[in-house]
């Protein structure tokens, strides 16, 4: 046995151990509470505190646990959480009231919090990606025989010593969890300060919540304005975190789709798995009259199946869609939970054994796929945050499933009720099986079988005004050739575009924009009917009637030819409407994109649409010798001067030379741009990178622009470049900022104008350490930030359609890129309306 391989043993015996302290002392103490509540001559209602508070605890602890651990360390806190869990027991067992043994046990169930929020996470790190699925169902194992084997363990225990030896029967394993921790791996941390306002809302919120459901029955006004009060706190907290990198309840795990999922298929599973499991006891005891010695042996099997199918379910999960398998699990344990509520028992009640262990198999096959998605889908530094989320969601669910056979048995009769809440919970677990189906189902196609040729069947609208190198075309949210003449099938004459360097890449394809004549158009627009390297279905916009398209398209060829820009125009409906009423009073503000390096202007086409549809005019140019076919001035002295050159180019363009220029309003200008396309925007704003920061920087960390840039740029050898530097642009949205590293602080000093920042967690091509955290570190005014995580630097591309190329569509697994843009897109459009217009664009 090599090194590596018994340091990741231990570390297993380090989390498995500490995860089997917490269950079996949460179990034993269950079956202690009449004679605990005899020792201090309490009622079983207060006797209760001594559960109730530290599931309390446990809720509360979770989240804050995680977000908490972000900051000073994984194993820190798995093992402080270790020590106050162990202390607390101690504690716990020399209590000589009930108020400090209901204290103690808060203590000890925030230290379990910190246990469960981290264990799992901490082996991710120990064992890599590719074997989470082994822990994962090594826990469940452990997990799940040691809710089994716990009451039979506390009985066994009080049989002949007293209550409080259970708080200390657990403390060897405590023992060789603390004995295996330096084993567990030290994860970086960010080092940023523990969010104390918001660990209290949340803990508000939390208690509150939990509150309001204990007094609902009993005193509902009361547990009303608790309620209030649990929302109250909940909203200030939503207020904080929803532009944090790296929220306290995690909203931007919850953003994605599969986790998002994952964590609604666990609450409705949970909730299914604990009322059937009371159901069913209460069913062998109640309803049917058998023993407290027979309904245990009858749900021995459950956990049976569990250990049947963990590690079968974790080989699966490292080979199969997961989707499939837990969906399975939620039916396999539907079937079995609602087989025991209509088989007709007689005198044996094997049959209600055998449907134990159905869902036991069925628990198996969905918990460890589950788990392994929602962690796998959660990037690594939000590891800790995805523990705590699935905790919180197991315990909602267990919570949630209490209260509903509560609920049935207290409003049907003793003979029925049992068989209702196992009904009710084999329903739960079809919705979980439903949700997981749902979380990596390919989305569906928003334009149907219009999307065949990429031509929606539209009015065709089409003008071109002879002498000018300018088209219109109506548009509306789907596409930018709504022409279905223009996709006939014909093969373009390729020679037309050998001829000249033109943008022929997305939905709007460009010819030799000098010659205005319908072949050329024609030729351009069948090519991109053929060729979509950059572009894609565009996300969700408002939909648009044909009678009212949301806007038009056109593309004009400005500078000199020694510098020709092709450009691209989306403008606003209503801006042609003007146009051609003769209106000119009306106004619209102007945003200018500029793409990445090797890209085209239709690059983000479906963050145009929308700024179009919204109200916008958006005027994209190619830029010159930094584009899909011409990359000739990458990494030149002039590569990035030339860029900011070709934005004010085109500002002045739309606001002096442009046909519709009156309507443009040149006091309202934004900007947006990737990648290289962000570091324009920031030059154009005032920056000024220092580009003798490149060869050492890349000498030091090589990566991927300085590996595109070619050996005989020398930037730092040359002249300085001449920036230019644009004032009328008002506000700018970047994403994953390329060449960050270039800036110093005075670099960036004169960047005054408000900036949306985002970037991607899995983004390997501009790493953000070196990149995207310079530029919002040194900006003088804090952007409004936002992190995608799941998110590649390609992910901010526009969405893929069949017709892309595979290299430019490779999102991590999971990764929803259609639906995040539409997120991605509605949060630009509100920005730009904050910042350069008001709610009441053009108007």
């Amino acid at each position: 046995m090599n090194a590596r391989t018994s340091r990741e043993r231990a570390a297993i015996a380090a989390v498995l151990s500490a995860m089997a302290l917490v269950v079996l002392d949460a179990g034993i103490v269950n079956v202690a509470l009449p004679t605990i509540g005899r020792t201090f001559a309490e009622t079983p209602a207060r006797s209760l505190l001594v559960v109730t508070v530290y599931q309390l605890a446990l809720v509360i602890g979770l989240l804050p646990c995680a977000h908490a651990a972000d900051r000073i360390g994984y194993r820190r806190l798995f093992l402080s959480g270790l020590i106050v869990f162990s202390s607390s027991s101690l504690l716990c067992a020399l209590a000589p009231t009930l108020p400090l043994l209901v204290a103690a046990r808060f203590f000890q169930g925030l230290g379990g919090a910190a246990i469960m929020a981290l264990g799992i996470a901490l082996l991710r790190f120990a064992l890599g990606r590719d074997r989470l699925g082994f822990a994962i169902a090594w826990n469940a194992l452990v997990v799940a025989l040691c809710s089994a084997l716990a009451p039979t363990i506390g009985a066994l225990i009080l049989s002949f010593a007293s209550w409080r030896l259970l708080f200390v029967s657990t403390l060897p394993m405590a023992a060789i969890a603390l004995a295996a921790s330096p084993s567990l791996p030290v994860v970086k941390t960010d080092g940023a300060p523990v969010d104390l306002v918001g660990v209290s809302l949340y803990a508000g919120a939390a208690s509150c919540a939990i509150m309001a459901a204990e007094l609902a029955r009993s005193t509902p006004l009361i547990a009303f304005g608790v309620a209030v009060a649990a929302i109250f706190c909940g909203c200030l907290l939503f207020r904080r975190d929803r532009t944090k990198l790296a929220p306290l309840v995690p909203l931007d795990l919850l953003a994605m789709r599969p986790f998002r999922n994952s964590v609604v298929a666990s609450i409705f599973f949970f909730t299914g798995q604990s009322a059937g499991l009371l159901g069913l006891t209460f069913y062998l005891q109640l309803s049917l009259g058998r023993s407290a010695t027979t309904a245990g042996l009858v749900i021995v099997a459950w956990p049976a199946g569990v250990a049947v199918t963990s590690r079968l379910a974790g080989w699966l999960a490292d080979r199969f869609e997961t989707r499939w398998i837990c969906a399975t699990g939620g039916l396999v344990f539907g079937s079995g939970i609602a087989g025991a509520a209509l088989w007709p028992v007689g005198q044996t009640v094997a049959p209600l054994a055998a449907c134990a262990l159905i869902c036991g198999i069925g628990f198996g096959l969905f918990q460890v796929p589950n788990n392994r998605t929602m962690f796998l889908a959660a990037p690594a530094n939000r590891s800790a945050a995805a523990g705590g989320l699935q905790g919180t969601a197991r315990l909602t669910g267990q919570t949630a499933g209490a209260l509903l056979v509560t609920f049935v048995v207290s409003a049907a009769p003793l003979s029925i009720a049992p068989r209702v809440a196992m009904g009710l919970a084999g329903l739960s677990a079809v919705i979980a099986a439903w949700a997981s189906w749902l979380r990596t189902a390919p989305p569906r196609s928003r334009e149907g079988a219009r999307r065949t040729d990429h031509c929606p069947a539209l009015g065709q609208r089409r003008s071109v005004n002879d002498g000018t190198a300018r088209r219109t075309h109506w548009c509306d949210s789907v596409s930018l050739l709504p022409c279905r003449s223009a996709c006939s099938g014909q093969r373009p004459n390729r020679s037309l575009f050998d001829s000249v360097r033109v943008p022929h890449t997305g939905p709007l394809a460009m010819g030799r924009l000098e010659e205005e004549s319908m072949k050329a158009f024609h030729a351009a627009a069948s090519l991109a009917c053929l060729v979509l390297p950059l572009s894609g279905t565009p996300a969700k916009a408002p939909a648009v009637s044909q009678a009212a398209p949301a806007f038009a398209v056109e593309q004009v060829a400005i500078g000199a030819p020694v510098h020709r820009t092709a450009l691209v125009i989306w403008r606003p409906a209503g801006l042609v409407e003007a146009n051609a009423a003769g209106a000119n009073g009306k106004k619209f503000p102007l945003v200018v994109m500029s793409h990445g390096t090797g890209a085209g202007p239709t690059a983000h086409i479906d963050t145009a649409q929308a700024l179009a549809a919204a109200g916008f005019i958006v005027a994209a140019p190619m830029h010159p010798g930094d584009n899909f076919q011409d990359d000739s001035n990458v990494g030149r002295p002039e590569w990035m001067a030339n860029r900011s050159h070709d934005v004010s180019s085109t500002i002045d363009y739309m606001t002096g030379e442009w046909p519709s220029h009156a309507q443009v309003d040149g006091k309202k200008v934004g900007m947006f741009g990737l990648s290289a396309g962000a570091t324009t925007a920031l030059i154009s704003l005032g920056g000024v990178p220092d580009l003798g920061r490149l060869a050492p920087h890349c000498a030091a960390h090589p990566e991927f622009v300085c590996k595109i840039i070619p050996p005989q740029a020398d930037p730092a050898g040359a002249a300085a470049p001449r920036w230019t530097h644009d004032p009328r642009v008002a506000a700018a949205v970047i994403a994953a900022p390329g060449l960050g590293f270039l800036f110093e602080p005075a670099g960036l000093a004169k960047v005054q104008a408000p900036i949306q920042l985002w970037v991607g967690s899995e983004d390997d091509t501009v790493p953000y350490e070196t990149n995207a955290a310079v530029v919002r570190r040194l900006l003088p005014h804090s952007p409004e930030f936002h992190q995608v995580d799941g998110a590649v630097h390609l992910s901010f591309l526009a969405p893929c359609t069949p017709e892309s190329p595979p290299q430019i569509c490779q999102d991590r697994k999971g990764f929803d890129r259609a639906a995040f843009h539409e997120e991605f897109n509605r949060s630009v459009v509100g920005f730009f309306r904050q910042h350069l217009t008001g709610k009441n664009v053009g108007r």
